[in-house]
C-alpha cells in the first residue's frame, strides 16, 4: 500500500510537505534545575550527535526519513550504534526491515531485523532501537498508516492519472480528420492512396483516417473527460487524502491569497507536523535517553508552529497594562 500510495501526486506532495516542515525543527536537551524547572543543557552529547547522526546523513535527512516512514506506514525506527559504552551513530531503518519481538512481561524484548525475504532474521536488543508508531486500535504493538482510510481515494487518483495518460497516448481515441475517396475505389487503390499520403504528407502520423466516402460511421460509446468530471474527481481525491493527513482544504488552493496561505500552513503544521515531533520526543524520552544518557535528561523539539503576531502583541500590551494597574 505504501509503494502504491507514493504514485499518487497528492500523497507524495502532502508527505513531502510534512517531512520538509518536520526536518526544520531542532532538538534541545534539558535537565531539572535546583528549583525543579527544566533548564537547557549546552552541548549535550545527544544534541551534538543529532546534528551529525552518521557519516552519510545529516539531521534534516534523518528526520525527513523518519517522517516519511511514520506517515506512510504508521511506524518508524531509529537504530543506535554503540561504541565504547556510548552511542556513536544513529541510523533510520526502513519499517519493513524490523518487527517487534513480543514478550508477555516486557511487552517488547527486542526487534527482529530482516533486510530482505532471503535473509535470516537477527535479534537486536530493545535498547538499540527507538520504535515510534501511530495508534492502532487493532494491535497496540503495530502502527496504522495515516493513509489507511484514504486508500480508495488514492487508488482512484492513480487510476485517473493513468486514464489521462492513456487518453493522450498514440493510436488512441478518434482520428484528427478523415480523407474521403470515391465509393467505388478499389482496395488496391485505397491502399496506394494511404501509402502516398503517409509518404508525402505524413498524414497518418497526425491521426488522419482514409476511407471510401460513406463507408465510415463513428458512434462514440465512452465518456469524455468532461462527462466523467475528471478534474473534479481528482480534486476531491486530493482533498480526501489531505484530510487524512491533517491538511486543510485550502493548503494547495491556487486561489488563496497570502493571508489564507499562511493560515493554511499554520493549521497544517499544528495538526500534521507538531504532533509527530511530540511523538518522537516522547519516544526518545521513554526508550532511549534514560538508557544511554540519564534518567533526568529530557528531549524536546523546538516549537515550529507559526505564532500569531497580532495576538502576541495584544497579549504583551495587556500584560503591560496589568503591571501598571497592579503597581498603582
Amino acid at each position: 500500500n505504501a509503494k502504491t500510495a507514493v504514485n499518487s501526486t497528492a500523497v507524495f506532495a502532502d508527505v513531502q510537505a510534512i517531512a520538509n516542515e518536520f526536518s526544520a525543527s531542532e532538538i534541545t536537551l534539558k535537565r531539572p534545575g535546583a528549583d525543579g524547572v527544566l533548564e537547557d543543557i549546552e552541548r549535550h552529547p545527544l544534541e551534538l550527535l543529532w546534528q551529525r547522526p552518521n557519516p552519510h546523513m545529516g539531521r534534516s535527512y534523518l528526520m525527513a526519513f523518519w517522517a516519511w516512514s511514520y506517515v506512510l506506514m504508521g511506524k518508524a525506527y531509529l537504530y543506535w550504534v554503540p561504541g565504547g559504552g556510548a552511542i556513536r551513530e544513529v541510523w533510520p531503518v526502513p519499517s519493513y526491515m524490523l518487527a517487534p519481538a513480543k514478550d508477555d512481561k516486557a511487552f517488547v524484548q527486542g526487534y527482529w531485523f530482516k533486510p530482505n525475504v532471503t535473509s535470516v532474521a537477527q535479534f537486536i536488543p530493545a535498547e538499540y532501537i527507538t520504535y515510534s508508531r501511530s495508534v492502532n486500535p487493532f494491535d497496540p504493538m503495530d502502527g496504522m498508516s495515516f493513509l489507511a482510510s484514504a486508500l480508495t481515494a488514492i487508488r482512484g487518483d492513480i487510476a485517473a492519472s493513468a486514464w489521462n495518460l492513456n487518453f493522450f497516448a498514440d493510436n488512441n481515441g478518434v482520428p484528427d480528420g478523415l480523407i474521403s475517396v470515391p465509393r467505388d475505389t478499389l482496395d488496391t487503390d485505397l491502399a496506394r492512396i494511404r501509402m502516398e499520403i503517409r509518404d508525402f504528407f505524413g498524414g497518418t502520423r497526425r491521426g488522419v483516417a482514409v476511407a471510401r466516402a460513406g463507408d465510415m460511421d463513428y458512434k462514440p460509446f465512452g465518456r469524455t473527460q468532461k462527462d466523467a468530471e475528471f478534474l473534479e474527481s481528482r480534486r476531491f481525491a486530493s482533498q480526501e487524502i489531505g484530510r487524512a493527513l491533517g491538511f486543510p482544504d485550502g493548503y494547495w488552493s491556487e486561489s488563496a491569497n497570502r493571508a489564507n496561505a499562511e493560515q493554511a500552513r499554520a493549521t497544517m503544521i499544528a495538526g500534521a507536523v507538531w504532533p509527530l515531533l511530540v511523538r518522537l520526543a516522547e519516544d526518545l524520552n521513554a526508550q532511549t535517553v534514560p538508557r544511554w544518557y540519564g534518567a533526568d535528561d529530557h528531549v524536546e523539539f523546538k516549537d515550529i508552529r507559526p505564532q500569531d503576531r497580532q495576538l502576541k502583541l495584544a497579549e504583551i500590551a495587556a500584560y503591560k497594562d496589568f503591571l501598571t494597574l497592579d503597581e498603582l
